[in-house]
This record gives C-alpha cells, structure tokens and sequence, in this order.
C-alpha cells in the first residue's frame, strides 16, 4: 500500500519542492521518518497518529515509512504533518489517490484533529503555482495564500475531518479572499513633529533619493523620533513590493491574521543585537531585522565601541543577504535605508582620538581602571615567595630602625 503528496521546504524565502512518500508493509508496527527530518518532524508521529484517532481512524499495526524526498534537503518545522497525515490516508485506501494528485499541501496537526497555522503560506502558494499545482494550507492562512494568484486552487481547511469530506464530496470548502492590512492609524507621522526644520528637510532630501542617514545628537534631541517617522514620508508599496515584503514577514512568522503588509516596514533593533538577529541565520536559519526591514527602514544605534563586522556586513552593495551553510547556500532579500544614530558625546570622544595630540592629552590624566588594566598587562607576575620576601624584607627595616 503506497500513497505520495506534494509539499514545499524553505530555504530563504524559496520553496522547494518535496515529495512525501508513504509505504506500508508487513513487518514490525512502527512509524519511520526518514529524508533529513529535524525534531519537529520527526515528533509528527505522535500528532499524526493522535489526528487520525480524533477523526475515528487507527494506524494499521504494520510497518510504516514515510520518506521525504530529496533526502539530502533539510527538512525542518511542523508544516510536514498535514502532507504525512494526507499520504498515509490514501496508502489507507481512506482517500483516493486522485483527489490530492493536483496539490501540495502545508499544516501543523493539533492533537484532536484541527489545523494548525505555519509561516511560509504565501511562498509555499507561490511555490505550489510554480509547479503547476494547487495548495492545501490552514483556513488561518488561507487570506495570505490567496494572493498566489486567482488561478491557484487554494483549500483552507479549519480540521481534518472537513478535507476528507470536501474530497469525499459530503462538504465544500470555498476558496478564501485575500485580505490587506489596512490598519495605519497607529503609525507615526512625520506631520506630529512640531520644529526640527533642519532635520526634517534632511529626511525629506533622504526619502527622495533613497540615501542612508547617520544622525548625532544627544540624548533627547529626537533621534529615535525622527526616524520612526520616517516611513510616512516614503512612496506607498506597489503590488509586487506587498507580496516580496509580506514574504519575509510570513517566513518569519509575523503576518497578523493572513493579511499582507501595506506599509513600509521600520525596525529598530536594540543596540545589543548580534549577527545573527540582524541579518539572519543560525542553526534553523531566519530572516534577521535587516530582511524583515525590506524595502522599509532600519534604525540602528551605533555606539563607538561596537563591533563594526555588523556594519560591514550591512553594506554590501548586493540588495540580497548571502548565507553559507555546510549543509546548503541560501539568500535573503536586503534594500534597506539604514538610519544610524549616534549620542553627540561618543561622537565628541570619537573625534578627539583623531586629533593631533590628542593621545597626549588623552594619557595626562588616565582613568584608574585604565591605569591599573594596562599595568596588569605590562608587568610580568611575579612569584608569591618573592612578594613575602619582600613584605618581610620591609618589616625588618622598619623595626631596625
């Protein structure tokens, strides 16, 4: 008994096709995941074999593998379950093989049946339509997998039991609507700034020819202000400009309810914030603040003693943010305006480092700590018995005299 379904894998913002292929055999009663799953699928069995229970099925006490084809790409996240679950129902003789043969599908199962949301809904329909299929996804996403295109066939389905019934042809699923996210009246305008004509003629001057901008000042002067205010003054986001932004923000798991941004993205990130949080990455890689500040602006604190290896990384001149990986080579979106800001005394001791001289002045009065660090540095430990030596040497002399 044999059954197979289409799904997608995500490496950046690209959806890679992925064959889910279910056999059943006779054999010891076991369910196997093989094809480079990480722990979220390979923990599938126990929501899988709970779902099928919830809708009134049983996992035959048979031998039962599932591969995920190709089986040297990562397969990583909970979106594997509902394309498993789906397979194993039709080498079950419980769906016809037909009814799924023209879709790919993505979900997270719940325990009782019901599906849940995952990131990626939008790439995985636009992936799905680039293999001349449709996509079965959560009724959650099914607002954001609209927007694919009105030719893909899109089937949101709230539970389990509801997609076996619209295949059987006891229920009829509608296709979902796609939504915008219209909600803009909580974003900051840069009309509330009441003076500042300087500043603002400098952010307009900005906006108008897409120039980074590196902003000093001390504290309180507006710095931060300014610069969340800047997307108000930025041209509106086209249609392909909504689906590439709303793209990143799915992946990464931000989309509020289905519904594509409409407003240019601003993040800010603490000052703090390492490599990875900034331009991606890690073990199970993720767009950083700099993808999701596509097209958007990006304000980051610039403290003098920072490491410059983000800012480095942060300019290169390619719009797209290059991720190598022993496993795989993945990129993600970067067309930012970088907005830096800087307090005006860090900037002031910036300065006077390069002044000539002022390495003089600097060493004429040396902070303590300093002193004391640089000396630990310079003088060579001696030994503990020579330190007694000497203390005892000292107490001598004094007595004597």
């Amino acid at each position: 008994m044999y059954g197979q379904i289409s799904t997608l894998a995500f490496v950046g913002i690209e959806a890679r096709p992925v064959e889910v292929q279910v056999r059943i055999t006779p054999g010891q009663t076991a369910l196997v995941i093989v094809g480079l799953p990480d722990k979220a699928v390979a923990e599938s069995r126990e929501r899988v074999r709970n779902a099928l229970h919830a809708i009134g099925l049983g996992m035959p006490y048979r031998h039962v593998t599932v591969n995920l084809a190709p089986a040297d790409l990562p397969k990583e996240g909970s979106q594997f379950d509902l394309p498993i679950v789906l397979a194993m129902m039709v080498a079950m003789a419980a769906i016809a093989p037909d009814a799924i043969a023209g879709y790919a599908a993505i979900g997270e199962l719940a325990l009782d049946g019901s599906i849940r949301t995952v990131p990626g809904a939008l790439p995985a329909a636009i992936g799905a339509n680039a293999m001349g299929k449709g996509l079965i996804c959560p009724a959650a996403c099914g607002s954001e997998a609209a927007w694919a295109g009105e030719d893909v066939d899109i089937l949101a389905a709230p539970h389990l039991l509801s997609l076996v019934n619209h295949f059987k042809g006891h229920q009829l699923l509608a296709r979902p609507k796609p939504v915008v996210d219209r909600d803009t009246a909580s974003l900051p305008d840069l009309r509330d700034v009441k003076g500042q004509e300087s500043a603002r003629r400098v952010l307009e001057v900005a906006a108008a020819g897409g120039h980074n901008l590196l902003m000093i000042g001390p504290p309180g002067a507006g710095k931060s202000m300014l610069a969340a205010r800047l997307p108000s003054i930025l041209p509106s986001l086209s249609a392909e400009e909504m689906l590439e932004v709303s793209m990143v923000h799915s992946l990464a798991g931000e989309l509020m309810g289905g519904k594509l941004l409409s407003e240019r993205p601003f993040r800010a990130p603490h000052h703090s914030a390492s490599m990875a949080a900034l331009v991606g990455g890690g073990t199970r890689p993720r767009p950083g603040e700099v993808s999701l500040a596509h097209l958007g602006v990006a304000r980051r604190a610039a403290p003098a003693a920072r490491d410059r290896r983000d800012g480095h990384r942060t300019r290169q001149p390619s719009r797209r943010v290059p991720f190598a990986h022993p496993a795989r080579r993945r990129h993600e979106p970067m067309q930012v305006r970088l907005r830096r800001s800087r307090h005006e005394l860090q900037a002031g001791s910036a300065l006077r480092r390069r002044l000539p001289g002022a390495h003089l002045r600097a060493a004429s009065r040396p902070h303590r700590s300093a002193d004391r660090g640089a000396g630990a540095v310079g003088r060579r430990p001696r030994a503990a018995g020579a330190n007694r030596r000497k203390r005892g040497g000292a107490g001598a002399s004094g007595a004597g005299a």
